[in-house]
């Protein structure tokens, strides 16, 4: 898509001379061109997102447009209550925006008339984008466990802790605001069959899926980006050591396993060939996207279990002891989550197989969507509650 896109790749040339010529103001000491590159810099990852938005759907462009000049114009209307700019947070909203086009930049067919692929790749959109807000969430709560005192049960810590609680929570309203608002209302059920006919042409051949490797590498490299931001910007305690949960790989290997036993896809790992290599080749559609909604199903699952056992757990608990048991289960579903994304590139991949392959009515969607808002309260509910009976306690 952005070989044949004249408009998106000026933007991405002028926005990566922005982005050096602001580390070349700071590195030779000119506030003013760094300022300026900055908000350049700025003002074109906007346009790029939102043109981007407009590719994907052009009703959750307009809904996007209307949505974010009300959102601004809202916080005005309620000035005597908070400041203007409390629920503006950048960096939040940067990694929902950049987690979105990389799981747009696989998608390469080109719809010519509605069918019912378009309401398919809008419900994986709404999925990804209250997925992005969870990854903002847990990586915030990483760094808040670091930054605890586990022998100080003093009410400073709550003070503290209030600042980091919104901090780490804008992230899942922003996702949420995508999901339920911009991608589910521009969203119109369509029960026509796609097949090839019904999209631009596209050139099958046996090759790299260098679109997916590309996006997987940005997304490592995004999540990364969040975490150096967070420790060498915005100083937050902790560092990259924090995320490493050994924890999370028997987990993934229990998910695998499972999940195998459920679907009776013993090949499954074979399947996963398709992120990297031969995205037009022949796979199992059916077998393989009923594999992917039991990996989703039980990755959800373990989520919410995980954060009912720290529930569990810090009744027992003093308040940094809990927090910093959310934040080690935090850490691990970072991981988690990062493997939630693979899957459901796959599941992109597996969809535009299905239809250029002629397997369509093979493929059937697997929107996690509910579990995941489901998975969203438990978790802003539990961290409410841990907080609540400390403050009672003490």
């Amino acid at each position: 898509m952005i070989k044949n896109d004249k408009v998106l790749q000026i933007l991405l040339l002028l926005n990566i001379f922005s982005f050096f010529s602001a580390f070349f103001g700071l590195y030779i000491e000119n506030d003013d061109l760094g300022v300026l590159s900055g908000v350049s810099f700025l003002i074109l990852t906007i346009l790029i997102f939102f043109y981007i938005i407009k590719k994907i759907d052009y009703n959750a462009f307009l809904i996007n447009i209307i949505f974010t000049i009300t959102f601004v114009a809202g916080q005005f209307f309620l000035r005597p209550y908070f400041d203007v700019g409390l629920l503006l947070s950048i960096p939040n909203l940067s990694l929902i925006g950049i987690i979105i086009i990389i799981f747009w930049i696989p998608i390469y067919l080109n719809p010519k008339l509605p069918t019912a692929y378009n309401s398919m790749i809008l419900s994986q959109f709404q999925e990804v984008s209250i997925l992005a807000g969870l990854f903002g969430t847990f990586i915030s709560w990483v760094l808040i466990g670091a930054a605890l005192d586990l022998n100080n049960e003093a009410l400073s810590q709550l003070d503290n802790l209030s600042g980091a609680f919104s901090v780490a929570t804008i992230s899942i309203m922003y996702g949420l605001a995508y999901s339920l608002i911009v991608f589910s209302f521009s969203k119109n059920e369509n029960n026509i069959s796609a097949d090839k006919n019904c999209f631009d042409k596209v050139e099958m051949k046996q090759t790299f899926n260098y679109r997916i490797i590309l996006s997987i590498i940005l997304l490592a490299f995004s999540i990364i980006g969040s975490i150096a931001y967070a420790l060498y910007v915005e100083g937050a305690a902790g560092g990259f050591g924090d995320f490493v949960s050994i924890g999370s790989i028997p987990l993934v290997i229990f998910i695998l396993i499972t999940t195998m036993i459920k679907s009776e896809n013993f090949k499954y790992l074979w399947s996963l060939k398709i992120l990297f290599y031969d995205p037009h080749g022949d796979y199992d559609i059916k077998q393989t996207s009923f594999t992917i909604y039991v990996i989703k199903q039980l990755i959800i699952y373990l989520a919410i279990f995980l954060i009912i056992m720290v529930f569990v757990a810090s009744l027992t608990l003093n308040l940094a002891y809990a927090l910093s048991l959310m934040s080690v289960i935090s850490s691990i579903l970072v991981t988690l989550f990062f493997s939630y994304f693979l899957v459901m590139m796959q599941d992109a991949a597996i969809l535009q197989n299905a239809i250029i392959k002629g397997k369509f009515d093979e493929y059937s969607s697997s929107n996690n969507t509910a579990g995941i808002y489901v998975l969203c309260s438990i978790y802003i509910g539990v961290l409410s509650f841990i907080v609540l009976v400390n403050l009672i306690k003490i």
